[in-house]
């Protein structure tokens, strides 16, 4: 799928911060802080980015359906045209045990001569992705199928205000 401004909405994008700290079946996390709510909460769309290293950031996409900032990975293409949306799922942990394609691969090296946009969120520890029927007491609202397939190509295809 081409993004249209996949790449240039992430330039205005602002900083910010809030800590969000949870316990899930004895596996304890301290998720990275994420940016506040913005005012309009109706919409997906990017917070803030934060540069990583090269082309490597982390931004902090909004997710309505979730209500809640989701940390997010994004390795940026060479080339500012738009570029087709490669996502890296983490394991049951979602990246947010520091364990996924971030902390433990060199995906930076295998993507560094192709012109794709690589989008690695953290959050869904032991959702498996999916769009829950019901909010969860220690895991909250889990709708990631919607973050993943609707909200977070939206989101990058949005321009930033």
């Amino acid at each position: 799928m081409a993004l249209t401004g996949a790449v240039h909405p992430l330039a205005g994008a602002q900083s910010a911060g809030g800590v969000d700290t949870s316990t899930a079946l004895g596996f304890t996390t301290s998720p990275r802080p994420t940016a506040p709510p913005p005012a309009d909460t109706s919409r997906p769309q990017i917070l803030r980015v934060q540069p990583v290293e090269g082309r490597k950031v982390l931004a902090d996409v909004w997710s309505p359906s979730m209500a809640k900032a989701v940390p997010t990975f994004l390795l940026l293409p060479a080339s500012p045209s738009p570029a087709p949306l490669l996502l890296l799922l983490n394991g049951v942990g979602g990246g947010e045990d520091y364990v996924g394609w971030a902390y433990h691969t060199d995906y930076e090296d295998f993507f560094a001569d192709k012109h794709v946009l690589v989008a690695s969120p953290e959050g869904g520890r032991f959702s498996l992705y999916t769009d829950w029927q019901r909010e969860d007491p220690v895991l909250g609202v889990n709708r990631w199928h919607t973050f993943l397939d609707s909200e977070l190509p939206a989101a990058l295809a949005a321009p930033t205000p």
